[in-house]
């Protein structure tokens, strides 16, 4: 019990000990009246400078009081007293300051979101702004390149071009490693899948000109009448060529004409490229001479001339040396044809299951041989030199592919008009019309006329037309084109096929021309234009014998006005209407002067321009035909000889 007392009381009184020394912490002696006083004294008179304390020593007041005291303040009624008032009013007075400092914090917080947001808001409109500006500037950028491009292209945007892939053949679906190396090369094959002028005349629906086989017995047989011409001498025989010396063919007859001259040009719709041509071109070619007119003059410079002699060793030795060459000839590239000739009417319309028999008349067999292709590239690369494969690839496409278009329009004709027609080869026409052999051909200024259609359609009641065919070259030159880093290859590959172009107005002449030359039977003509993957169109124009006979006197003025004088053609001597001297024009309007002959003429001929362009637009389109309906050398070929070796 001793141990256990005096335990207690020693822990009363380290604990008021303890109450007081925390008491004088938290109020300063000057609050008790003086140093001295006892722990029952109370606060004086001037305890409110209690208050005015800093907040550092309210602060360490409220910290220094802990649990522990709590004790100690029960014992001590003042201290107690005290105690309870303290704590009190300075928790108010922190309570107050930092509800103060909170509220003012918060109108500070409230501020700077206000000022931030508007900031905020301000930077987005301004983002917003400058982004639509630039998006303006950009699009004012763009149209002006896509005009400059359009109207003027700058030199550099020049030399960027692509050339288009308007319309992909049906092997660019293959699935080549390279896919350039299919539509972009260097030696391109003018004879892709062909079928050989020499093969058609095999086909057992064609039929060639006389002895055209055997060409050593022509060349030594006399001519009977004006008209073995036409069934003797081919295309691009050296006796044709004579044939064409001061002749007005086709191929002059739009130049004389003065279709190809610039206000005819624009009328008519003629492209570009052809305008250059003019007029002189024509007036070359009709002030040639010899010029071959009766049957005598005819037979002794194409049999019994020691010039015919001269021609046809010539011909002989360079057979010869193409044969030596192993072949490089255009005639020599081919090998053997083959038609299955077993297809006939009846199976043809029969059997469904035969898509050959239901279209082509035969099967054509003939496939070409690795030393086929050797010898077109060979043949390929002695015309690369310079630019003249640049410019002539299209004339040697066009050579080349005739035989395949004719092929398209036997086919056709055969399997939707006449089961019996037949397709003729003919040469020079027109040399036994009335026109050519009489004596009033004196009084046309000697003016001698002549056609040669690719080939007759004759059908099986007797009728013909004259057929025409135009094949559209799928090769273009790049060498206009650059490329940054390097240069594109010499050609590439373009191909479309057109259904509102029909006859272009260049060749009115040429198709009325024929119709002419072949006689009175001939009521219309046919023209097949014929695309490498696109497939074919077949027009047809019918005779008009009125805009015949204005053809007529346009192409007598020619001869008489500049062709026998000998005076070059001036630009738009028709339209202007020159003169019978060939050196004064006039610019007065033809509706000024009626009565004025020069004047009505310059009317006549207007009207007969306007009277072309009309006939343009009567054609009539016959069929359009599919890549599949046409016929080619089987199998797959490559556009480009490159990768033959």
């Amino acid at each position: 019990m001793t141990t256990s007392t005096s335990t207690s009381s020693t822990t009363s009184t380290t604990s008021t000990s303890t109450s007081t020394t925390a008491l004088h912490l938290l109020i300063p002696s000057q609050l008790w009246g003086g140093a001295g006083a006892g722990a029952g004294a109370g606060p004086s008179s001037s305890s409110s400078s209690f208050f005015d304390t800093t907040k550092k020593n309210q602060q360490k007041a409220l910290s220094t009081t802990t649990s522990s005291t709590s004790s100690s303040f029960h014992r001590d009624h003042d201290s107690r007293t005290l105690l309870s008032m303290i704590p009190s009013q300075a928790i108010h007075a922190r309570a107050a300051n930092n509800n103060k400092k909170n509220k003012t914090n918060k109108n500070s917080n409230d501020q700077n979101k206000q000022t931030t947001a508007a900031a905020s808001t301000l930077t987005t409109a301004t983002t917003t702004t400058e982004s639509n500006e630039k998006e303006r500037v950009k699009q004012q950028q763009q149209q002006q390149q896509q005009q400059n491009q359009v109207t003027t292209p700058s030199r550099r945007s020049r030399r960027r071009l692509r050339p288009q892939k308007k319309n992909r053949p049906p092997e660019a679906s293959s699935n080549s490693q390279d896919d350039k190396t299919i539509f972009t090369g260097h030696f391109p094959d003018p004879w892709w899948r062909a079928i050989s002028m020499n093969h058609v005349r095999q086909h057992p629906r064609f039929q060639p000109l006389d002895n055209v086989n055997h060409h050593h017995d022509h060349n030594h047989r006399l001519l009977r009448s004006l008209a073995d011409v036409q069934h003797y001498y081919p295309q691009g025989s050296w006796q044709w060529n004579e044939l064409h010396v001061g002749r007005c063919t086709t191929s002059q007859a739009a130049g004389a004409l003065g279709f190809l001259n610039d206000h005819a040009a624009q009328v008519l719709g003629v492209p570009v490229a052809w305008r250059q041509r003019g007029g002189r071109g024509s007036y070359q070619r009709l002030s040639q001479r010899p010029v071959l007119r009766t049957l005598s003059e005819l037979n002794h410079r194409l049999v019994t001339s020691d010039y015919a002699q001269q021609q046809q060793q010539r011909q002989q030795q360079q057979q010869q040396e193409e044969e030596e060459d192993d072949g490089d000839s255009d005639q020599e590239i081919w090998g053997e044809a083959v038609w299955n000739n077993t297809i006939t009417n009846s199976n043809k319309h029969n059997d469904s299951n035969n898509s050959s028999s239901l279209l082509f008349l035969a099967e054509y067999l003939y496939q070409p041989n690795q030393d086929e292709y050797r010898r077109r590239k060979r043949y390929i690369k002695g015309c690369s030199g310079g630019e003249y494969l640049d410019r002539g690839i299209r004339m040697i496409w066009g050579n080349t592919q005739e035989a395949t278009s004719l092929m398209t329009a036997l086919n056709y004709f055969a399997a939707n008009v006449d089961d019996g027609v037949v397709l003729e080869e003919c040469g020079m026409c027109g040399a036994d019309l009335e026109f050519n052999s009489t004596p009033t051909s004196r009084g046309h200024g000697g003016l001698l006329l002549g056609a040669t259609p690719d080939g007759i359609l004759r059908y099986s009641n007797g009728s013909m037309e004259a057929l025409e065919v135009k094949n559209h070259c799928p090769f273009f030159s790049n060498s206009n084109r650059r490329r940054h880093g390097g240069k594109l290859k010499r050609f590439s590959i373009g191909d479309r096929l057109s259904t509102d172009g029909g006859v272009l107005p260049q060749y009115v002449s040429q198709l009325q021309l024929e119709m002419l030359c072949l006689g009175d039977a001939c009521r219309s003509a046919v023209m097949v234009r014929q695309t490498a993957t696109q497939g074919a169109t077949i027009w047809r124009m019918r005779r008009d014998e009125a805009w015949i006979g204005e053809m007529i006197h346009f192409l007598t003025r020619f001869q008489t006005e500049f062709v026998q004088r000998q005076v070059p053609p001036p630009a738009d001597f028709f339209w202007n209407n020159v003169v019978n001297n060939g050196t004064t024009t006039t610019t007065r309007k033809p509706e000024d002067d009626d009565d004025d002959e020069a004047l009505r003429e310059q009317s006549r001929y207007r009207r007969f321009v306007h009277k072309t362009a009309q006939l343009c637009s009567s054609v009539e389109l016959v069929a359009v035909v599919p890549p599949e309906q046409i016929q080619r050398c089987t199998g797959q070929a490559p556009f480009f000889l490159d990768r033959v070796s």
